[in-house]
């Protein structure tokens, strides 16, 4: 059941990692950094991500119904990019906002490409200090069982935050990566 609260079992049992921002550096306290986690059961990979809400920044009120494929500029968002093949040239997008709006796309070096159209489920909670996101995908979207049982995808997570900075999921840990959208890899059921 999703409902952007994250206080799921799942989540409470999750491994969530910090982003960091361009300059390599962490939030300066836990209440400051944001927190994307991956779960996944047999049907589902789920992605959570708990974002603090930045000064100066306008967060709007969702709305019941939500376009497809949203313009999102301008908005605090959190985009994941998952690499099934790990070719590194082409990746699953999926974009969501501080509304619970999305943006979903296959990307490659040139950009995305909206008119991949992928049936999946999103939950948004907001209060006075951060904005939560909780997403489940379902594997048949991603790839066919031979390409994801038991296999390494590549993974990047980024959070938008506009007019004030970008963060990025560093797993090696030394602010590089082979393609700047793919930061690290995700173990696939």
């Amino acid at each position: 059941y999703l409902d952007g609260s994250l206080e799921d079992e799942v989540w409470q049992q999750a491994d969530f990692r910090p982003l960091r921002t361009m300059n390599g550096s962490y939030a300066q306290s836990e209440n400051e950094a944001t927190l994307v986690g991956f779960a996944k059961d047999q049907q589902y990979l789920y992605v959570a991500g708990y974002c603090p809400k930045r000064s100066g920044v306008q967060y709007h009120p969702p709305r019941k119904q939500r376009p497809r494929d949203a313009d999102l500029t301008g908005h605090d968002r959190v985009r994941i990019h998952l690499d099934i093949n790990r070719d590194y040239s082409s990746w699953w997008s999926f974009t969501f906002d501080a509304r619970g709006w999305t943006n979903d796309g296959l990307g490659d070096r040139a950009g995305i490409d909206l008119t991949w159209n992928p049936k999946y489920y999103v939950a948004s909670q907001a209060n006075e200090q951060a904005w939560m996101i909780e997403a489940a995908i379902p594997w048949d979207v991603l790839a066919p069982i031979r390409n994801r049982e038991g296999t390494y995808w590549a993974v990047g997570v980024e959070r938008v935050v506009p007019t004030q900075s970008i963060e990025r999921w560093d797993a090696g840990g030394d602010g590089t990566a082979a393609v700047k959208d793919l930061q690290g890899v995700l173990h696939s059921p």
